[in-house]
């Protein structure tokens, strides 16, 4: 048996067709999950437990097509609904939904008179550029019509909506009091039938891992590493040979599970940490230190927190030894991310080390530097909110961690950048600025798909003309205000999925050839006699 590989290739309309037809079969698949009144969908895996799912970012990653060139345009599909969720934690459905009702207007030809051009209007530098100026009206639309989030319950909404679920809502409302806007949230599968949360010590900071090979959950580009946490920090580069021969002598001694927290991680070291994760022989991950104030001073605060040693500065990194090592119960790294939860460290030294900070902050003039100071405290004394997610079976679980996964970086985006009404209609309202010309018109259409599909998912086709922010809530079966019901979308959710949709759309218009890897496997000929 052997492998070969090679290329196939479409050019001009045969091309864009392939992929307009991979992208409405994306379309197909997560249209029906939209909603209150949402259908799952059944995915059986090589490996591992079957999934039933209703969450668009688990479907589309787990779908391949058999058709190669067709497959090119499911993969566009889901890289384009991978940036929404990347950007914004959600609105991966309604970024799908929105792409294939663009390319399938813009993909239309003049043989039927749709069109006013003898171009496909996706080659039509005229169209494009109206596209453009209309997605330009519905952003400020939804800027001018977002509402700041201020209560409670306003968040509980937001999660609500995202997952489904009106206990997770109330479990990220609680969290996100005790916390602040800014609280770290830790999500991980409990071993009950029951979601629990409870806020822990714990801290956070904006690095995330150095090299993607560090990832154990492809899916949401996380590294996880769970039952104990061993934390080395540094404050000198981990970049020659000697380096990594200590950690490699720790690891000989029957130390695993290791966060390295450093100044940067590089070259013979960042190879072999790489290489020994993705052979099973170690789970590690490494990351830059925090990118906030004086390097020695955050790191400081990381070792007091888990109980490390500062190596480079206390310790020289060829005596290091398991006693420089810090502690943690769990950490997970995501590319811009890190969050520790349990620390190691001896809370009094923890206490002397925060009454340390607000002693220096009540001597400081500078405005400045006592934010600074008030952001350390807090990552010391805030904690992270940790939620066990439970349920009857392993695939009731997996969905749910991923629906709550979701709806946290949902209500992030929502304290972040606002609220408008939710149910598809905000989007379904702003059609109404766009003007009457063939680019503006074919944008109107694709923004008013979300809003019809929720209402054909719920068995509802017909309406009359909506006052603006009035609905359809799937939940209760009646039509009226969507924000005083609380059917609520982050502002910034739904602005991405225009964006997104409207830049990949005219990317798939223009396009003049697509070439595609195929493998097949064969059978040597000295096998077949």
């Amino acid at each position: 048996m052997h492998t070969e590989e090679y290329n196939t290739i479409l050019k001009q309309q045969e091309a864009r067709n392939k992929i307009r037809d991979g992208i409405k079969i994306a379309a197909d698949l997560v249209s029906p999950t939209l909603g209150h009144s949402s259908r799952r969908v059944l995915i059986d895996q090589s490996f591992g437990e079957i999934i039933s799912s209703d969450d668009g970012t688990t479907i589309l990653d787990k779908t391949e097509l058999e058709d190669t060139q067709e497959n090119l345009g499911l993969k566009v599909a889901k890289e384009c609904a991978s940036k929404t969720n990347q950007d914004e934690g959600d609105g991966t459905t309604t970024t799908t939904i929105i792409l294939n009702e663009l390319v399938q207007q813009l993909l239309k030809t003049n043989d039927q008179e749709d069109l006013s051009f003898k171009k496909t209007s996706g080659a039509n530098t005229k169209v494009r550029k109206q596209i453009q100026n209309g997605l330009e009206k519905v952003i400020k639309y939804i800027d001018e019509n977002k509402i700041d989030i201020t209560k409670n319950e306003e968040i509980a909404f937001v999660g609500k909506v995202s997952s489904n679920d009106d206990s997770i809502g109330k479990i990220l409302a609680e969290i996100f009091e005790k916390l602040g806007k800014d609280g770290a949230v830790s999500v991980e599968e409990g071993k009950s039938t029951e979601t629990t949360y409870k806020v822990v010590e714990g801290m956070s900071f904006n690095q995330g891992w150095i090299a993607p090979q560090f990832v154990t959950d492809p899916d949401r580009e996380e590294s996880v590493i769970e039952d104990g946490v061993n934390v080395l920090v540094s404050i000198k580069k981990l970049q020659d040979v000697e380096d990594i021969q200590k950690i490699a002598e720790l690891v000989k001694d029957g130390i695993n599970n290791i966060l390295i927290i450093a100044d940067d991680v590089s070259g013979v070291p960042l190879n072999s940490l790489v290489a020994n994760k993705l052979m099973g022989n170690l789970r590690v991950v490494a990351v830059k230190a925090p990118p906030m104030g004086n390097m020695k001073d955050t790191l400081t605060d990381i070792c007091v927190a888990t109980g490390a040693i500062l190596t480079g500065d206390e310790v020289q990194i060829k005596d290091l030894t398991k006693a420089h090592l810090g502690s943690a119960d769990r950490v997970v790294v995501t590319k811009d991310k890190t969050v520790i939860v349990g620390f190691g460290g001896k809370k009094e030294k923890i206490d002397e080390r925060v009454a340390q900070l607000e002693h220096r902050k009540t001597e400081q003039e500078s405005e400045y530097e006592k934010v600074k100071l008030t952001e350390r405290i807090s990552k010391l004394k805030t904690g992270v909110g940790s939620i066990k997610v439970g349920g009857n079976t392993p695939m009731e679980i997996k969905d749910k961690k991923a629906k709550i996964d979701d709806a946290v970086s949902a209500v992030r985006s929502a304290l972040r950048g606002g609220i408008v009404a939710g149910g598809g209609i905000s989007l379904f309202n702003a059609s109404s600025v766009l003007e009457d010309n063939e680019g503006e018109n074919i944008l109107k259409k694709a923004i008013q798909k979300p809003f019809i599909q929720i209402l054909e998912n719920a068995d509802v086709y017909s309406w009359k003309d909506l006052e603006s922010g009035f609905g359809y809530n799937s939940e209760t079966e009646e039509w009226g205000d969507m924000v005083v019901s609380g059917v609520i979308d982050p502002a910034n959710v739904v602005k991405a999925t225009v964006v997104n949709a409207v830049s990949s759309a005219l990317m798939v218009a223009n396009l003049g050839a697509s070439i595609n890897l195929v493998r097949k496997t064969k059978e040597d000929k000295n096998n077949e006699q």
